[in-house]
């Protein structure tokens, strides 16, 4: 195979007339003089021109430079993995998965006879490493017992949710079980990082949380209870994910009492914000803001009833932020939604516009310690829904531009299909920047359920039970490239930051 590959490599280079033939005329390529004030002949060149990876580590670009001719540039690879583009000034080299020994691969660009250069890519063999990694459901905490498998290999989750598994040979794929009355499987594939974080996905609510009470009276700002007015008291903290907590200050709860709940350490400090708007109605966005403070610096321990806790109001300015949405070929806007960012810690949301418009501008305070997040979704009969949020954005922005990514839709099996197996392939179209995640659902009660997180369009499911009927779905997270990236950490569902997420529409199919 390798004497085949050297013949393919030698064939092109004959047949692009290579610029280092031995009959090559000089001084200078093509025989020019570099005096002579008459332009050479055009010349290509890539970059980089080496380099060396280990097999199964991500994607690397190669940038091809002409220079002195407008020709189309074509590439080639010879040796093992995938090339992206064929055609451009850019293309993408991914390593294959496992090598045996050190490979050299050559990726050649061509634009025409005597114009052709190489990057020559050295794959290494990956060396085993040990997998130290941690389960946590959706809210952050630990889950222990579940049972994490690599390559034959496993390991059971401790208190702190963490495993080990030692002699893993990246790229790997992780399997994270929990054997209940329904099982309950999560994959991950195509992981090379030795330190995973896994958001198990089926586990949303686990362990007793601590909780604590603040209480505060408002004063300031405009008399609460104002007609078209709402006023909310928030809290923040710094210590904790934290996700939003408030309550809203009427005349009959003012001094007010916030419940806060909250996992990990039983003492934190804090801070209550309190917010003050004017309102068409409830859900509508605001129209003015007449009221902002905040008390900080309050210690809160486990089961304590924390007072005077009080807020004074002072009046913000209202300034505005707008801009577009741009859905994707063929869907229909829903909704626009507003939140306030309070001290880059929580988000706030304020309201809501349900129109198909495409434009958008809403109201927001100035001149206090926040930005401002903006998001969007859009649908499409048949092709499922996205949205995007896009975050931190200052008063008087006035150039928001929300782009949704297109949905990753399933392309087989058909809607509907039979004979379903271990060895049917499921495929999808991708979603750009984002990892896709599949979930698989079924009718029974005891049938296990099962979530796939990939990088990749196509992986095969087994596991299902025979004459078993499921329903199955294409999710999409962004901006993540990689499983890798998707591990990263357990916040997987922030409330600040930019972000997008979509999703098909359902299928079903029937194993055989």
């Amino acid at each position: 195979m390798r004497g085949l590959l050297v013949v393919a490599a030698l064939t092109l280079l004959q047949a692009c007339g290579a610029s280092n033939a031995p009959d090559a005329p000089g001084p200078g390529a093509g025989g020019h003089d570099p005096d002579s004030g008459v332009p050479g002949p055009a010349s290509l060149t890539v970059s980089p021109a080496s380099q060396r990876v280990l097999a199964g580590s991500a994607a690397i670009a190669l940038q091809a430079t002409l220079v002195g001719d407008e020709l189309p540039i074509g590439w080639l690879l010879i040796g093992p993995g995938t090339l992206g583009a064929t055609a451009g000034a850019q293309t993408t080299y991914t390593p294959p998965a496992s090598v045996d020994a050190e490979t050299v691969v050559t990726v050649l660009a061509s634009a025409g006879p005597g114009l052709t250069a190489a990057a020559m890519i050295t794959v290494a063999p990956s060396a085993a490493m040990t997998v130290t990694g941690r389960v946590v459901g959706p809210t952050g905490v630990a889950l222990s017992g579940l049972t994490v498998g690599i390559a034959g290999k496993s390991a059971v989750t401790g208190a702190d949710g963490r495993f080990s598994i030692p002699g893993v040979v990246p790229p790997y794929d992780l399997n994270v079980v929990l054997a209940d009355a329904r099982v309950l499987v999560g994959r991950y594939e195509g992981l090379t990082r030795p330190d995973p974080t896994l958001v198990f996905l089926f586990l949303f609510t686990t362990g007793e949380p601590n909780t604590a009470t603040i209480s505060g009276t408002v004063s300031g700002g405009d008399e609460i209870g104002t007609a078209g007015e709402f006023t909310a008291a928030i809290f923040t903290t710094t210590d904790v994910r934290f996700d939003f907590t408030a309550i809203g200050v009427t005349p009959r709860n003012n001094p007010f009492t916030l419940p806060v709940s909250w996992f990990g350490p039983e003492s934190i400090t804090g801070a209550v914000h309190v917010l003050q708007f004017k309102t068409p109605g409830v859900g509508q966005p605001p129209t003015e803001y007449t009221g902002y403070g905040v008390h900080d610096g309050l210690s809160i321990g486990r089961g304590a009833a924390v007072e005077d806790a009080g807020v004074t109001l002072a009046v913000p300015r209202t300034a505005s932020i707008g801009g577009t949405v741009v859905p994707p070929e063929g869907y229909t806007v829903l909704s626009k939604s507003l939140t306030v960012e309070l001290a880059g810690l929580t988000a706030v949301p304020l309201g809501h516009v349900d129109t198909a418009d495409t434009v958008f501008a809403f109201a927001v305070p100035e001149g206090i310690d926040s930005t401002s997040a903006v998001t969007a979704s859009a649908q499409k009969l048949g092709g499922g829904t996205t949205l995007r949020r896009v975050s931190g954005i200052a008063p008087r922005q006035a150039d928001v531009s929300l782009v949704l990514p297109s949905p990753g839709l399933q392309v087989a099996p058909a809607d509907g299909a039979t004979g379903v197996s271990d060895a049917t392939i499921f495929s999808w179209t991708p979603l750009e920047h984002g990892v896709h995640v599949l979930v698989f659902e079924g009718e029974g009660a005891s049938d296990p359920e099962i979530y796939v997180v990939t990088a990749g369009t196509s992986t095969r499911v087994p596991g299902f039970p025979g004459g078993s009927r499921y329903h199955w779905l294409v999710g999409g997270f962004g901006p993540f490239d990689t499983v890798d990236a998707f591990t990263g950490g357990a916040n997987l569902f922030r409330t600040l930051g930019d972000e997008f997420q979509t999703v098909s529409e359902s299928r079903t199919f029937e194993v055989e």
